[in-house]
């Protein structure tokens, strides 16, 4: 039991290297139509088993559908390779339910796509809001995430507090682009005057990261905010 639990502490500190992507506790992500309530520090494993919602996936999907392999290690120590040719069902199983319930993942193999030479940063904040505004922003945004109005380059979040309702996000194109891609959505809402500012891929990943890009691999040595690690080793 204690080479089995050895194994979980390497395996958890091999895989949850640092994936630079917005997490954010009780926000709207459009097309979703209910609030998440997600951990703001994931590393790559449990963002991407979990789904993997950001600042790309309306344009690019989530992580997990830009998951092609995964190498898991098995309840019965046995190390498998999972993908679409390979253990498919365990494959299935892993993007969106791979939180430790089906095997330990200890590589994960991507698809990735061309970084965009620049991307239109937007933001809108509605202070003193009140029930009666919040449902009208709510219904507006969700109308327009399940119309045709609202194209795949629009990446955007709404983020309430107790102050005000704001809403960010990430465009795939210019100020411009952006200010007609977003127009039936700022007119539902009785209009909005949008903050925007054009910046390079890296820029705009550091925007949204709210820390540095460069972090080391001992930052990341976590199994659980919500589960002691001596618990876990405990009982293996």
């Amino acid at each position: 039991m204690g080479d089995w639990g050895t194994l979980l502490r390497r395996c958890s500190r091999k895989a949850n290297e640092r994936l630079v992507t917005e997490h954010v506790l009780g926000t709207f992500y459009p097309p979703f139509p209910e609030p998440v309530l997600i951990d703001y520090s994931v590393g790559v494993g449990g963002h991407v088993v979990g789904g993997g919602y950001g600042y790309s996936s309306h344009t690019k999907g989530l992580a997990m559908d830009n998951l092609v392999e995964a190498t898991v290690v098995l309840a019965n120590s046995t190390v498998v390779t999972a993908s679409t040719t390979q253990n498919p069902d365990l494959f299935w199983a892993i993007r969106g339910a791979g939180g430790g319930g089906f095997g330990i993942i200890t590589q994960y193999k991507f698809q990735t796509f061309a970084a965009p030479s620049s991307n239109t940063v937007f933001s809108y904040t509605i202070s003193g809001w009140n029930a009666a505004k919040g449902s009208q922003v709510h219904k507006a945004l969700q109308d327009y995430a399940s119309s045709t109005s609202m194209p795949a380059e629009m990446n955007l979040r709404l983020f309430i507090t107790s102050a005000s309702l704001q809403l960010e996000g990430l465009y795939y194109g210019s100020p411009s682009q952006f200010n007609a891609a977003i127009a039936p959505f700022s007119s539902a809402i009785g209009g909005a005057s949008w903050s925007t500012q054009t910046m390079g891929w890296l820029a705009s990943l550091s925007n949204y990261a709210y820390m540095s890009l460069q972090q080391s691999a001992t930052n990341y040595d976590i199994v659980s905010f919500y589960i002691p690690a001596s618990a876990i080793y405990s009982a293996l």
